[in-house]
């Protein structure tokens, strides 16, 4: 999220565990949105988002797919840069790629609390794609890339959403040697990107 003190929109849509945005509502940065009846009308949707260069989308459960591309597509002809976090069940691993692969910062499950979701609101983005990390990506593909046990560690709480000090943490190796294994990883994956490669773990491609 920007550092400045202009405010993001966060339009939320579906149901949410009870009191899930207080916490986020709490915070003067953020200016929740509860949309209501949809489709949500492009002139309403225009008004609510503004100028702002970081809104989020929040898609919460009890919406049809077709109704969340639908607003997603909508809300991204006015602001193609929106950060987009879903809401699904945790047995789904095709249902999270399908998502990922349409560009979402964050898929979270169904139990997600407050506090949990004010972190994503505030750390996630091009360069760190969240999946709740009981999530697992589906099995590899015979022809798969060839990783290391140790490539593959970091690749899971890269998924998870672990940055390259905390992946140091929990493996207790140096930053340093995180950081050496995830080049070999892109360089493996023919990827550039963190959200790139969790994209291809979550396809099975790895």
């Amino acid at each position: 999220m920007s550092t400045c003190m202009t405010t993001a929109p966060v339009l939320v849509a579906g149901a949410w565990p009870a009191g899930v945005f207080d916490r986020a509502g709490a915070v003067p940065e953020l200016e929740l949105t509860h949309l209501g009846t949809l489709p949500a009308e492009e002139e309403v949707l225009r008004r609510l988002i503004g100028r702002a260069e970081d809104p989020w989308l929040l898609l919460g459960a009890g919406m049809e797919d077709a109704d969340r591309l639908c607003l997603l597509r909508t809300v991204r002809a006015i602001r193609p840069g929106v950060r987009l976090a879903v809401l699904g069940p945790a047995e789904n691993a095709g249902r999270v790629s399908r998502w990922l692969s349409l560009g979402c910062d964050a898929y979270l499950f169904e139990d997600i609390t407050g506090e949990a979701l004010l972190g994503v609101l505030q750390i996630a983005g091009p360069d760190l794609v969240i999946v709740d990390r009981r999530c697992r990506p589906p099995a590899a593909e015979p022809d798969a890339a060839r990783l290391t046990d140790r490539e593959r560690e970091i690749l899971d709480l890269l998924c998870a959403g672990q940055g390259n000090s905390d992946m140091a943490k929990v493996l207790r190796l140096s930053r340093r040697t995180v950081e050496f294994h995830l080049t070999r990883i892109f360089e493996k994956l023919k990827v550039t990107s963190r959200t790139e490669a969790i994209a291809r773990a979550w396809h099975g491609a790895v």
